[in-house]
């Protein structure tokens, strides 16, 4: 008898072995996918008059009727692919196996980008500080630029421009324009502003200018 617990990586091939099952001794086998609310399809690559096989929820209850080997995909509610081969059993059968797929990898969010995020929507890390500014910092016949907020944390500084177009057509906002000293990463509400209009931009740099 075999009861086990699989933590599945991409691609993995699930082994559940079943003796014969017959009128005097039946043998059934359930494969539980932990991750799965159900599974939604299951593809036969075995014959079908030789295996038994029942759904209930994310559960799979399978029986070898007679000798047999082969493939069943199953797709779960996940749309995640599982691939099981059954195989008669020569040592202990396969009771139940739980199948778990891996964890997420945790990958952590650059500051920058981070900084970013939360100059965008005012969600404030621990450790954050944030002062209102008020004064142009750039101005032409086609294009003002004001200054409205900036942000300190963990040795970056972050500026919040309000960019507006005089112009009577529309402006494109090139970022790949925007450069100085210590600058990390420009980043726009918009990439055009129309006529009259306006946009916000976001510029982190790694120490203060």
């Amino acid at each position: 008898m075999t009861f086990a617990m699989l933590l599945l990586a991409q691609n993995d091939l699930l082994q559940v072995s079943l003796p014969v099952s017959t009128q005097e001794k039946s043998h059934q086998a359930a494969v539980v996918f932990e991750d799965e609310p159900s599974i939604s399809k299951i593809v036969l690559g075995v014959d079908r008059d030789a295996i038994s096989i029942d759904v209930v929820g994310n559960r799979l209850f399978l029986k070898l009727l007679k000798p047999a080997e082969g493939h069943l995909d199953c797709v779960g509610a996940s749309a995640r692919l599982y691939r099981i081969h059954v195989r008669v059993a020569r040592e202990a059968p396969t009771e139940v196996l739980r199948v778990r797929g891996p964890k997420p990898v945790e990958r952590a969010v650059p500051r920058p980008i981070a900084l970013v995020r939360m100059m965008r929507t005012g969600l404030l890390e621990e450790g954050v500080r944030r002062l209102r500014l008020d004064g142009v910092v750039y101005e032409s016949r086609e294009l003002v630029a004001r200054g409205r907020m900036l942000y300190r944390w963990e040795g970056y500084s972050g500026f919040v421009l309000e960019l507006e177009n005089r112009a009577a057509t529309e402006l494109a906002v090139d970022l790949s324009k925007f450069r100085g000293e210590g600058l990390v990463l420009a980043a726009s509400r918009s990439l055009a502003i129309p006529a009259g209009g306006r946009t916000l931009l976001y510029l982190v740099f790694g120490k203060a200018p």
